[in-house]
């Protein structure tokens, strides 16, 4: 059996941004081919099986690195929303089986709180070490005589673009400085430039709040190129130097890959740069690599989901689990037709509290608010989509045990797939607790928007409109059994624990101990550009 295990997610790394990868079309339409070097990346591909059509589960981090984990899709391991609910306690992680299988686990991330306690991903890791490539070395020579499965997750090609996480060395930022005071002079804000601030708060300042806020993908593509090239001559190659050196890639399995990429991610908007909105393949669709001993290297256009990463590396070990344990299957010697994935919406209650980047006036006082926004099969040549759309008599039927203003919540999330704040509900509230609309009234009212209406399932013929420009509602046979399959998924879908379960400034219960401080974790989560 392959002594070590190496499984290395490049967080946000687009599936372009690779040499294997033969399409190309957005990269030269935007002037950013020229921009890309990834000779390490390049370096390892051609040794490794490279598969042009992985489809990640999700459009963010915590959702696609759990099916990542566990083989299974959102449904079935509860990590849906991005930081609203914990790992279902029945999925089985890839750490823990193989603990089972006497290796030594260790988790290296550089952003722990998506991993770590409360969403449960840590779960079969002996360790978790965070962004601090050195130390992790130095722990792996510890290891050397044992097997070892590291799980590393870095955040380089993340926004803010061009930054080193972990700054591996004194002046590795000082062309993301040099080119955020470039930006600032050049769309006319250079007082907003700051050498000395906080790296996060310098990115806000230009791409949240400022010049970029439209986030046009004509300007920023070129700059998340050069972040991606920076991090493939820079960090990624002396980390995997590092791991040369010390003997771990000896008689190793490599699994390089991503969580998604950033692209087109706004339905209304098809210039909006970013993720962690709507199914586009330009986020949902990744780099897989895959290198061992035994195994051939080349270029499959095989599809291929995330969720089969733990089948195939596991088959690749030489371990008999189960296939019904998993949602994905193994790639190497079977075949699958479609690919699913998902992605939510939530409301951060955060930001209403700020006076500015460090000053909280008040503490949290809602739990995060989340709807299931669309649902969609990626095939070889189409994707089927649907806007989550519930059923009106069934949200009613089921809806006796909630008060009024969870009941209208629940309306926006079940018939609009949209999760609605305090200034939302309040004046539907108003009209119920006057008796001035009835819960069918107001059911009927939402029924009748065209919001509602509107949100009919669609498909993308990929052969003919690899843009994703034209969605067509004329559906066919098999469309539609994809359809009722998602919604199937759906109805059945595991319930998991609230990551949140009480509203800040409430005392903890004896069973609380390890409740997070939510606003210490929001605080981070920001910090990271996730607010």
């Amino acid at each position: 059996m392959t002594k070590n295990i190496l499984m290395f997610s490049i967080d946000n790394l687009r599936f372009d941004c690779v040499g294997f990868q033969p399409d190309k079309r957005e990269l030269e339409e935007y002037d950013a081919l020229e921009l890309l070097k990834t000779p390490t990346l390049d370096a390892i591909a051609e040794k490794s099986l490279c598969f042009t059509q992985c489809i990640s589960t999700n459009t963010y981090t915590t959702a696609a690195h759990a099916s990542m984990l566990t083989g299974l899709y959102p449904p079935r391991h509860g990590v849906r929303a991005f930081f609203n609910t914990s790992l279902n306690p029945k999925a089985t992680t890839m750490a823990e089986i193989l603990k089972k299988n006497g290796y030594r686990t260790i988790l290296y991330t550089d952003t722990r709180w998506l991993f770590q306690k409360y969403i449960g991903l840590d779960r079969g890791f002996d360790f978790c070490e965070t962004s601090d490539d050195a130390g992790l070395l130095g722990l792996l020579e510890d290891l050397q005589e044992e097997k070892v499965f590291l799980f590393a997750h870095v955040f380089d090609v993340h926004e803010p673009f061009m930054h080193n996480t972990n700054n591996y060395r004194q002046d590795s930022n000082d062309d993301y400085l040099e080119e955020m005071k470039k930006l600032f002079e050049s769309y006319g804000a250079p007082g907003n430039f700051d050498a000395g601030g906080n790296p996060t708060q310098i990115w806000n300042r230009l791409v949240r709040t400022g010049p970029l806020s439209d986030r046009r993908i004509d300007e920023l593509l070129p700059v998340y190129v050069k972040g991606v090239s920076k991090f493939d001559a820079g960090r990624f190659a002396v980390f995997m130097d590092g791991l040369d050196q010390i003997g771990f890639l000896e008689d190793c399995l490599r699994l390089i890959f991503s969580d998604h990429g950033e692209g087109k991610c706004a339905q209304s908007n098809k210039a909006y740069f970013g993720h962690a909105g709507a199914l586009f393949d330009n986020v949902i669709r990744v780099p897989l690599m895959i290198s061992c001993p035994d195994l051939k290297p080349g270029v499959s256009d095989r599809l291929t989901s995330v969720a089969d990463i733990a089948p195939m590396a596991l088959a690749l070990l030489g371990l008999d689990i189960h296939p019904s344990e998993f949602d994905g299957i193994n790639c190497l010697s079977e075949t699958r037709d479609s690919c699913y994935a998902e992605t939510w919406v939530s409301i951060d209650q955060l930001e209403k509290n700020l006076i500015n980047d460090h000053t909280l006036v008040t503490e949290v006082d809602e739990l995060p608010v989340c709807a299931l926004s669309q649902m969609a099969f990626r095939t070889e040549e189409s994707k089927v989509a649907v806007w989550h759309r519930g059923d009106a008599a069934a949200l009613l039927d089921s809806s006796s045990g909630l008060s009024n203003k969870e009941f209208i919540s629940a309306v926006f999330a079940e018939l609009l797939g949209w999760p609605a704040g305090s200034a939302e509900i309040e004046p539907y509230l108003g009209l119920l607790e006057d008796g001035s609309m009835s819960r069918e009234q107001l059911v009927a009212h939402f029924a009748e928007m065209e919001q509602y209406k509107n949100r009919v399932p669609f498909r993308y013929d990929l052969s003919s409109d690899p843009g994703e420009e034209h969605p067509r509602t004329d559906l066919a046979g098999g469309d539609l059994a994809m359809v009722e399959k998602m919604k199937e998924m759906n109805s059945q879908a595991v319930r998991t624990e609230k990551i949140f379960k009480r509203k800040a400034g409430e005392e903890p219960q004896p069973n609380e101990d390890d409740f997070p401080d939510e606003l210490e974790v929001r605080r981070m989560l920001k910090d990271l550009g996730y607010m």
